[in-house]
């Protein structure tokens, strides 16, 4: 579980993240939703302890974030960016990558690391390619081959940030379906998503912000209700049959 309180964030002099607080559960996948800028990035980045804080705490459990070493931080919080470059390496070289925050110099993996990254492979159906250059992939395939080095690092906490992004329907909703997976592990997932219908239901704790602060958290149906969505994004939003329509 992280549990962030009274946050604030401040990049290039500008306040990002405004006095922010809220719980992300184990066992569940929360969703941050929010128009663009206004730092659902920025606080995926102050999570994984690439965003210093300017003031305000995060905690994983009852640990504060900022005061455990860089090495045992890749333990607990493992990030996938929205943006990335494809290396040209095999896919079981960059999955196991995973591993390093576990490894000693010189990080020769050991018999239990392999077995990690075999199974990670597997959980993320990418085994069959795992001696396939990176570069020779579809986007799918290597979101895939991301999210299966991601459990490789087998942390408690897994940030996605747009995971879904330049994906077709089928390939959106798998990589949806995997992030269920992972949250029924045990881990704690949050997830930068940008399509709202696909955020409520496959959410079980919805966050939307506005201008780096907490508009809402809770359940994703009663955010609609309450017309939050319609509010912070300009639009008219309905139900109908348990699936947002947004007009």
């Amino acid at each position: 579980m992280i549990t962030i309180k009274n946050l604030n964030v401040t990049l290039d002099g500008e306040k990002i993240i405004r006095n922010f607080s809220a719980v992300f559960p184990e066992n569940q996948v929360s969703v941050l939703i929010g128009k663009n800028g206004c730092g659902k990035t920025t606080l995926l980045r102050a999570i994984a302890g690439l965003n210093k804080a300017e003031s305000g705490t995060i905690l994983w459990k009852n640990d504060d974030l900022s005061a455990v070493s860089v090495k045992e931080h890749a333990k607990i919080v493992a990030f996938l960016p929205q943006s990335r470059e494809v290396p040209s390496v095999s896919v079981r070289s960059l999955v196991s990558h995973g591993r390093f925050p576990y490894l000693e110099f010189p990080r020769k993996l050991r018999k239990v690391d392999r077995e990690i990254i075999s199974n990670a492979m597997e959980m993320a159906g990418v085994s069959q390619f795992a001696e396939r250059n990176m570069t020779t992939l579809s986007g799918g395939q290597r979101q895939k081959v991301y999210i299966a080095m991601v459990l490789c690092q087998d942390t408690p906490v897994v940030l996605l940030d747009e995971p879904a992004t330049y994906l077709d329907i089928s390939q959106q909703l798998e990589v949806l379906q995997m992030a269920k997976k992972i949250a029924a592990m045990g881990k704690t997932v949050i997830m930068v998503h940008h399509d709202i219908p696909q955020a409520v239901k496959y959410g079980d704790n919805v966050v939307l912000m506005d201008e780096g602060e907490l508009v809402y958290q809770g359940s994703g149906m009663e955010m609609v209700k309450k017309s939050l969505v319609d509010k912070v994004f300009g639009v008219k939003t309905r139900i109908i049959e348990d699936n947002l329509i947004i007009e």
